[in-house]
């Protein structure tokens, strides 16, 4: 009983991690080994990306892009990776 418990927990774990980090097929993830504090180079470095990666791309403004023709919203996650913070850039689409 203790062995199923112990996989339980592990796999919603694994889900939950996932889940933040942005795993999912429909999502656009990229990370920046550079952290942004600033909004406007933050857009112009994702944008960039988008662009390195042959996409088609605009800001629309707030945190509003327009990815390939599809409305896209993007969720910045900070995290700590070894000495040093990750920013990951999730473009998720809108529904």
């Amino acid at each position: 009983m203790q062995v199923i418990m112990v996989v339980a927990v592990f796999a919603l774990g694994l889900f939950g991690f996932n889940k933040l980090m942005g795993y999912k097929k429909e999502n656009i993830v990229f990370d920046f080994e550079e952290r942004y504090t600033d909004h406007d180079a933050y857009v112009k470095a994702v944008l960039s990306e988008l662009k390195k990666e042959g996409r088609e791309a605009s800001y629309q403004g707030g945190t509003t892009f327009i990815v390939d023709g599809k409305r896209y919203t993007l969720v910045e996650r900070n995290v700590s990776m070894g000495p040093g913070i990750l920013q990951r850039t999730i473009l998720q689409p809108e529904k």
